[in-house]
């Protein structure tokens, strides 16, 4: 019995891993669903989400082919259906087992999993908030005991924080592209840190190892500063900090320093993860590679520049007759 906790309790940390690593919603629930069912050996696993309204729980991923099709034809279930021990985990804020589903007044059957014999339903809650449910199946009887609520309660606060972490990336993601001017592929462009309230990196996105050059060993658990230039002044980077301290939305562009100390520009925004009091826990930065604007920018100064002085050279040909005063007023306008 021991050995068999332990194993779950090691299987919870992989999924967890797992979980943290995804940060697009449409990727991390199929993902968690699939590796929970395969993992703890079961019938079938499924996740639901509150809606918007808060009064009705969307299918939003579910393990195998029936899961696919459930989210499909858009399987919901209104959160007062007596009928459902999913409603009801999600309504009571706690754990529901039914290990003989035949026996259970408010077992709701599904023509697609028709081998379901017990279940066992959890909430997702953070920050005292329901995000949804988690939903697991077996195909036996008496399949989940008491200390089975505790283990997929544990996996659920996990699923709940990579929940919401993908949901504040997703949001700051279309936020930082609406600011940038970007409309398209900017999940691919996108080059994404989250840090704690420190600024201590906990994920890195792979365009952010490409970009820094850091191998994403080399980033977790290090100071965002590494990547400082040390080109901006000390107000600029107060300011940032100030900013998002205060539970807002800092955005600028940031003349970043890579591993090889090569200098390259980002269009950054980096907006706070609030918890429910409205205290940042997580800071999230969103950025563009912006260099090669940057650059053509400064060509184009420069290109002024030299017209510029073409100008005042030609001015001074056409006014100045002395050849002595003529080349000294040159070589003054050409320093």
């Amino acid at each position: 019995n021991l050995d068999r906790r332990a194993a779950e309790l090691a299987t919870v940390a992989k999924v967890s891993a797992s979980a943290s690593t995804i940060l697009e919603t449409d990727k991390l629930l199929p993902e968690v669903v699939n590796l929970t069912k395969e993992q703890f050996n079961l019938y079938h696993s499924h996740i639901y989400l509150l809606n918007e309204a808060g009064d009705t729980l969307v299918l939003a991923a579910g393990a195998g082919e029936p899961g696919k099709q459930m989210v499909a034809e858009g399987h919901s279930i209104p959160l007062n259906r007596e009928q459902s021990l999913v409603a009801r985990a999600a309504r009571e804020r706690q754990g529901v087992i039914v290990n003989d589903v035949t026996k259970a007044p408010d077992f709701l059957p599904n023509p697609l999993l028709p081998d379901t014999r017990s279940e066992l339903a959890v909430p997702l809650i953070v920050s005292d908030r329901v995000l949804g449910v988690f939903d697991v199946q077996s195909d036996q009887v008496d399949r989940f005991t008491p200390e089975d609520v505790n283990i997929q309660t544990t996996l659920a606060s996990q699923i709940a924080v990579a929940i919401q972490n993908a949901r504040q990336y997703e949001q700051t993601l279309a936020t930082a592209a609406e600011l940038s001017g970007i409309q398209s592929a900017v999940s691919e462009a996108a080059i994404v840190a989250i840090t704690d309230v420190s600024g201590k990196i906990e994920f890195a996105n792979d365009n952010f190892v490409r970009i820094s050059k850091y191998s994403r060993e080399e980033l977790i658990d290090q100071d965002h500063r590494l990547l400082n230039s040390g080109l901006h002044p000390k107000e600029f980077m107060r300011d940032l900090w100030v900013t998002i301290a205060n539970g807002k939305v800092w955005r600028n562009e940031v003349h970043n320093k890579a591993k090889d100390g090569s200098l390259y520009w980002v269009d950054t925004t980096i907006a706070p993860i609030l918890n429910e009091r409205g205290k940042p826990v997580k800071y999230m930065a969103v950025r563009f590679d912006i260099t090669a604007r940057k650059q053509a920018e400064e060509a184009i100064v420069q290109r002024a520049a030299e017209l510029a002085t073409v100008a005042r050279v030609s001015s001074a040909a056409a006014t100045i007759l002395d050849t002595d005063k003529l080349l000294l007023e040159v070589v003054n306008l050409t320093k």
